[in-house]
């Protein structure tokens, strides 16, 4: 159990509301009145049903949504500097002129923090990492969508992130490649700590990856309840499945989800609302 006390990532009281939706005029409460704390090192999963304002979370950690009110402070990095953040987000955001090799260095050659002499091994080390060596020279085109995506994850960690925020990532992907790419992900995590906080749907995504899972009502989005793996790490995916904790997580964790969906449902038959 990681310790909760050295926080990068302090949320108080935040409260996202939207404009009117256009059919009713009333104002639309994305999230509200969220307060948690991510430790350095920790890696955090959001969970809830969709509509309930995770990924505009998300964004207003990083600075992308301004929130309504509360707040949002971000720690110094380790050396006293402000922190960097880097992001992955569902459509994997590559460029698609650039190859694998050079959509990985792109950042860090803009990256004031990283030495122009270290680049070429940084990137050589994460091609090699997320096992696309012999797709270096690719472009996007000529890969697959979990290549893609894993371009996305090398290029993320390569820049040296203090804080990663991740939207769901492995959302458009076959289960198989999905799996791979969630293995690949803890690997890379155990190898760096960094800081990570990764929106899900997904019940087992979350429970593979996390060591807490915040778990979010419907909309508005609330924080319903916050619980802790207790799975030692190094995790391995199909060691995870075959415990009856995991199974009994993922029981306790869909009963909470399929509640806060039937409670929304009488509120989406009079006014509208989806997604």
């Amino acid at each position: 159990m990681k310790n909760h006390t050295s926080a990068q990532i302090s949320i108080n009281k935040l409260t996202k509301v939207f404009g009117n939706d256009g059919r009713t005029g009333e104002l639309i409460t994305a999230y509200e009145d969220l307060s948690f704390q991510v430790s350095r090192g920790e890696f955090i999963c959001i969970l809830g049903p969709s509509g309930c304002g995770k990924s505009t979370l998300l964004r207003s950690i990083a600075s992308l949504e301004k929130a309504s009110s509360g707040e949002v402070q971000i720690a110094p990095s380790d050396s006293g500097s402000e922190s960097n953040i880097g992001m992955v987000f569902q459509e994997r955001g590559i460029f698609p002129w650039m190859t694998v090799t050079q959509n990985i260095r792109f950042l860090l050659e803009n990256n004031p923090h990283i030495d122009t002499h270290d680049i070429d091994s940084i990137v050589d080390h994460y091609v090699s990492k997320v096992g696309l060596n012999k797709f270096a020279a690719y472009f996007p085109h000529q890969i697959s969508g979990g290549m893609k995506q894993r371009v996305s994850i090398a290029r993320s960690f390569a820049n040296n992130p203090d804080i990663l925020l991740m939207d769901e990532p492995f959302v458009f992907l076959d289960s198989q490649t999905r799996t791979s790419l969630q293995e690949l992900l803890l690997n890379i995590w155990q190898e760096t700590h960094k800081t990570v906080v990764f929106v899900t749907h997904d019940i087992e995504e979350a429970i593979i990856l996390a060591d807490r899972i915040i778990v979010m009502t419907a909309h508005p989005g609330r924080i319903k309840t916050i619980i802790d793996v207790d799975f030692p790490r190094p995790r391995h995916v199909s060691h995870m499945r075959k415990t009856s904790q995991y199974h009994d997580l993922i029981n306790t964790i869909g009963n909470m989800i399929s509640d806060e969906i039937s409670d929304l449902m009488p509120t989406l038959n009079t006014t509208g609302l989806s997604g």
